[in-house]
């Protein structure tokens, strides 16, 4: 009961972070766990990508609870993360200006 009481304030604490950050409903939070589900009791192929390498946009806590909430799903989904990080895209720079060949 401790660890689900654990889990449940951590994904709590997610859940305000993730509105805070990018301005979503409460309700959207949990639809990628859902399509997770979904996808695994279909036995479709696939593999879930968080930008959790990179410190700007998650925090250690908030990245550990994600692997907490993907581990009571399934184990094997922490062990297939594909961690990624954010990279900017700059309109401005150098080479950008030009418009494509044809």
């Amino acid at each position: 009961m401790l660890k689900r009481k654990a889990l449940t304030e951590s994904i709590s604490s997610n859940l305000h972070a993730f509105l805070k950050k990018i301005g979503a409903r409460s309700e959207s939070f949990e639809l990628p766990f859902k399509g997770i589900v979904n996808l695994m009791k279909a036995g479709a192929s696939f593999h879930v990508a968080a930008m959790t390498a990179d410190p700007r946009i998650v925090t250690k806590q908030e990245r550990q609870s994600l692997l907490d909430r993907l581990a009571s799903i399934h184990p094997a989904l922490v062990h297939n993360l594909e961690e990624e990080v954010v990279d900017p895209y700059h309109p401005h720079s150098k080479g950008c200006n030009t418009p494509a060949s044809s």
